[in-house]
């Protein structure tokens, strides 16, 4: 296998501290800590050439275990090799194979260009100028940035920005491309071209994508593969077909996008309204009442986009996540 994840776990510790004047006197002498178990017991093999989707609620684990197969962090036990690698020893081989995107972290200097941090990348991963020239060719017009890499990333949109650090993320032809969150924060049309190009590139030049999203419609798209986070622990491993529970088909979802986001209260009367991100509306509908909601819908909004989506999915993933906020306190282990 091309990735190869054996009982890893990753336990962080922190400072605990009760509120108060006099307890923040005792911490200065004795401090309480906790132990978070991050990753507990994780096992997985990935394939070459798969965009798997990695998944789970806030806390589950997601982002350790990108760090974990990145390098950026340690295991507390087990073992990863990626393509015959120990992630975290930073080999420049191993590191000339990944990339890397986080959403919330830049790798764009501020008060630079991107085009200046595309030529320091060609200088650290030793591209020819021939590759390198072919390659921002490539990627700027699929991303459709050319006319901003010359900009000081300080001018950029969010969209723009994020297009040009999978520039930078794909510079070097990597043959595995972590991405963690890379829509956090985009516009439904950023978003949609983004997967658009990911879904291209990715399967043409035959990479090895993990990604992670809170967007499902990034997952569905993108990923012929599912892992589910749930408190550290790895919950299902498989395909969306092989979810347990697929088979409840008592409701569809709508997902709509309207030109205005006026009287959305009105859609109650059709469904429970599980989603609302920007112009984008995601209906909850009894399968028995679904067409006559949609004709309404359509009589009464101004509706630029409508698409039938797989409700099981959604309703599946909200259980899970449900039951992380109820066992999640087990992750913590108090120290004295």
């Amino acid at each position: 296998m091309f990735i190869q994840v054996e009982n890893v776990s990753r336990s962080f510790s922190r400072a605990s501290m009760e509120e108060g004047f006099w307890n923040s006197v005792k911490s200065l002498f004795h401090r309480k800590k906790e132990v978070i178990h991050a990753v507990n017991n994780v096992s997985f093999s990935i394939p070459k050439g798969k965009i798997i989707g990695l998944i789970g609620a806030n806390g589950a684990g997601k982002s350790t275990l990108i760090k974990l197969m990145t390098g950026l962090i340690t295991p507390t036990s087990g073992k990863i090799t990626v393509d015959s690698f120990t992630p975290h020893k930073k080999e420049p081989a191993f590191l000339r194979k990944i990339g890397v995107v986080l959403g919330q972290k830049n790798q764009l200097w501020w008060d630079l260009t991107p085009y200046e941090t595309f030529l320091l990348h060609k200088e650290i991963y030793q591209i020819t100028q021939a590759e390198f020239e072919r390659n921002i060719e490539l990627l700027t017009t699929a991303l459709n940035v050319k006319h901003v890499v010359k900009s000081p990333v300080r001018n950029l949109s969010l969209g723009e920005r994020m297009k040009c650090e999978l520039v930078a993320a794909l510079l070097h032809s990597p043959e595995i491309l972590f991405l963690d969150e890379p829509t956090i924060g985009l516009d439904f049309i950023a978003q949609k071209n983004i997967r658009r190009f990911l879904k291209s590139y990715c399967r043409e030049q035959e990479v090895t994508v993990i990604l992670t999203s809170h967007y499902l419609q990034d997952i569905e798209e993108l990923c012929e593969h599912i892992m589910i986070l749930r408190d550290g622990e790895l919950y299902y491993n498989g395909s969306f077909k092989g979810l347990p529970g697929l088979d409840d088909d008592e409701y569809k979802l709508l997902s709509i996008t309207l030109s205005e986001m006026n009287n959305l209260s009105l859609l109650k009367e059709y469904g429970e309204i599980i989603e609302v991100q920007d112009h984008m509306v995601l209906l909850k509908i009894n399968r028995n009442t679904f067409s006559q909601a949609l004709r309404e819908i359509i009589n009464h909004y101004d509706i630029i986009h409508f698409e039938e989506k797989h409700t099981e999915i959604q309703s599946l993933l909200e259980e899970i996540y449900k039951q992380s906020e109820h066992v999640g306190v087990e992750k913590i282990e108090k120290i004295y």
